[in-house]
């Protein structure tokens, strides 16, 4: 996933922002792997007829994950 991480000033988005702004649509980019400054997301992305980002989310897991044996999120543990 890290690999193929874009970020929405990436070429190939950049390219989607040109293609919305030039024929006046909103495009959603669902499941994009998605590079920011505080890391890499599954974000759903929404680029206006203009062009711009207008909306990014980022998709929360609710479940626990081991990723290469370094680093894991526990999520789903109720605590007290």
């Amino acid at each position: 996933m890290r690999e193929a991480a874009l970020s929405v000033d990436s070429t190939p988005v950049l390219a989607l922002r040109e293609q919305a702004r030039r024929i006046g649509v909103v495009i959603v980019l669902g499941g994009m792997k998605n590079r920011t400054d505080e890391g890499i997301f599954n974000s759903a992305v929404v680029i206006d007829a203009e062009g711009s980002v207008v909306a990014r989310y980022d998709k929360l897991h609710l479940f626990d994950a081991n990723i290469d044996g370094s680093r894991s999120s526990v999520v789903g543990r109720a605590t007290r």
